[in-house]
């Protein structure tokens, strides 16, 4: 058991450190469950609402028809949870409330206990923007609750949430819902954190991805770590009022001032607009049978992709990575090279996306940490996707990037995680298949 205590800085205020040194993949927090939690509204339907577990087998609630359940023990542990808002959803129907809506509500009906005291809030750092879009989601839980709505209380638990949800993933890094996690909620940010946070289901847990030694902090990430320093920086200052004051971030911020605006700048003036109209106008509503499409670069590069490759969502990406400039961040890199690889695995193009894949591991290596759940992943998609190549070469790089993937997903998932076990039979089964060859 890691031994931890709380302190209080001026620097970070309430934090938790170490008493002991911690070693790189050491799980740290184990097995939290939310306080409260919702299911993402686009996963209503395909996820229940309580445990949110995937399956084709789900029963909704009799009354709203909002909420779906695997089992009638999900519908009855959910019900404390779900009884006021199940009435008022059911009241304003056909308009839907927001997770942020829902949250809220949720939050107030657990929270009579006070549980909620000891987390921080950001109610005095909020601009007058902020301010209005916190009284847009009071207004629809005040016609969920109706009569037993408290202004006061709501946006005082409101900005408590707005710093202290999580967003729940699955083992693809996607969002599901979001809860709040009272314990982590202890954990201050970094943008280079020694601390990593998954999730089973609604259950969280925290592990070391770096040594710790005795007496420092423990720091997870608030924010995408591939996102620029611009946008962390921005998105800290406006969700949770302060700006990011480690290392990386202050080589970052000196970088910002001299190398990226000249790299903008020149990818600004070396930007060509797409000579393949009619490849661009047919992308707009991309056939189901693909053979009319022209421009498949154009395409499989745009900036927002369906995963079902039936429609670009955005034309502006399209134009801006049709012919990229070699003189882009390495941020817009990753960003480009995850939709294309999501593209081409929709379209079946296993070779092209194994290499694309590859450059996505090189990529997230050089701006992430040595041991993220990122790399591991793309490294296990990697290892299955060069097996499928069928042929010696490709099956013995299978077996390097699986070994690389086994030994990366053990420190940030640990040995026993479901994807961990996956990469490690992957890895035994190219182990015996070049045996037997």
């Amino acid at each position: 058991m890691v031994d931890l205590e709380i302190r209080h800085t001026e620097q970070y205020g309430r934090g938790l450190y170490t008493r002991g040194k911690i070693s790189c993949g050491t799980e740290v927090l184990r097995e939290e469950e939310p306080f409260v939690h919702v299911l993402a509204r686009v996963q209503q339907g395909t996820r229940c609402d309580w445990c949110l577990v995937e399956s084709h087998s789900l029963s909704r609630c009799a009354q709203c028809k909002s909420t779906w359940y695997c089992g009638i023990n999900c519908q009855r542990n959910d019900w404390l949870q779900h009884k006021a808002e199940c009435k008022g959803i059911t009241a304003i129907q056909p308009h839907v409330p927001t997770d942020t809506m829902r949250l809220v509500v949720r939050a107030l009906q657990k929270n009579r206990g006070k549980s909620m005291e000891s987390l921080c809030s950001v109610k005095d750092h909020l601009d007058v923007t902020a301010k209005e879009k916190v009284a847009e989601q009071l207004l629809g839980v005040k016609a969920l609750l109706k009569e037993d709505f408290d202004g006061g209380w709501s946006y005082d638990i409101m900005c408590k949430l707005l710093c202290n949800t999580f967003n729940i993933c699955d083992d693809e890094m996607t969002a599901i819902g979001a809860g709040v996690y009272i314990q982590c909620s202890q954990l201050n940010h970094s943008c280079d954190p020694n601390c990593v946070v998954l999730f089973a289901g609604k259950t969280l847990t925290v592990r070391a991805i770096k040594d710790i030694p005795t007496g420092d902090q423990l720091h997870i990430s608030y924010v995408d770590l591939v996102d620029s320093y611009v946008d962390r920086t921005s998105q800290l200052k406006r969700v949770y009022g302060f700006l990011c004051v480690c290392g990386r971030c202050l080589v970052e911020e000196e970088e910002e001032e001299t190398v990226e605006v000249t790299k903008e700048l020149e990818f600004r003036q070396s930007l060509k607009a797409t000579q393949d109209w009619e490849g661009v106008l047919r992308c707009h509503q991309l056939s189901p049978h693909y053979s009319i499409v022209l421009d498949w670069e154009g395409v499989l590069r745009c900036h927002q992709l369906s995963p079902h490759c039936s429609i670009v969502l955005d034309w502006e990406g399209v134009l801006r990575c049709h012919q990229l400039s070699p003189h882009c961040s390495i941020v817009t890199a990753i960003k480009d090279s995850e939709l294309t690889f999501e593209a081409q695995l929709g379209l079946g193009m296993w070779g092209k996306a194994a290499e694309t894949a590859s450059k996505l591991v090189d990529l997230y290596r050089r701006c992430l940490f040595q041991y993220h759940p990122l790399i591991g992943l793309t490294l296990m998609k990697l290892g299955k996707l060069q097996r499928l190549e069928g042929n010696m070469q490709q099956l013995k790089a299978s077996i390097s990037s699986l070994t690389q993937a086994v030994h990366c997903l053990g420190i940030t998932h640990g040995p026993s995680h479901p994807l961990t076990r996956e990469a490690m039979e992957m890895l035994m089964d190219s182990n015996l298949e070049l045996n037997r060859s």
